[in-house]
C-alpha cells in the first residue's frame, strides 16, 4: 500500500490539491492552479531520476532518493551559472561594442583636425 503525504506549496493565490507520483509514491501536493503542470512536471522529472538510480544500484531507496536530490540540485545549479555566465558574457559584449564605437569616434575626430 503506498503512503500519501500532502506538501504545501505556499503561494498567495488559491490553493488547489493534485496528486503526483515520486520515489513510486503517491504524494497529494497543494498549490495554485497555475502552478499544477510545472509541479506535475518537476514530479515527473524527480520520478525519472530516482528510476535511472534505483535501476542502475542496489542502494536503499533513502540513499536514492539523496542521491537523486544531489544530482538534480547539480543540474540546477549548473544550469544557473551558465545563464550567469552567458548574461555576463552579453554584458561584457555590449560594454566592449560601446567602447569600440567610442573609439573610432574619436579617431574620426582626430583624423578630422
Amino acid at each position: 500500500m503506498q503512503r500519501s503525504w500532502a506538501i504545501n506549496i505556499e503561494m498567495e493565490s488559491k490553493l488547489n490539491t493534485i496528486n503526483v507520483i515520486v520515489m513510486g509514491k503517491e504524494l497529494e501536493v497543494s498549490c495554485p492552479s497555475e502552478e499544477n503542470e510545472k509541479v506535475r512536471i518537476a514530479a515527473k522529472y524527480i520520478e525519472s531520476e530516482f528510476k535511472k538510480i534505483k535501476e542502475s544500484s542496489s542502494l536503499s531507496e533513502d540513499n536514492i532518493a539523496a542521491l537523486s536530490s544531489l544530482r538534480i540540485t547539480n543540474q540546477l545549479l549548473n544550469k544557473e551559472k551558465n545563464l550567469v555566465q552567458e548574461s555576463y558574457g552579453n554584458e561584457v559584449a555590449k560594454k566592449l561594442k560601446d567602447i569600440h564605437k567610442k573609439l573610432d569616434s574619436q579617431i574620426k575626430n582626430l583624423s578630422n583636425l
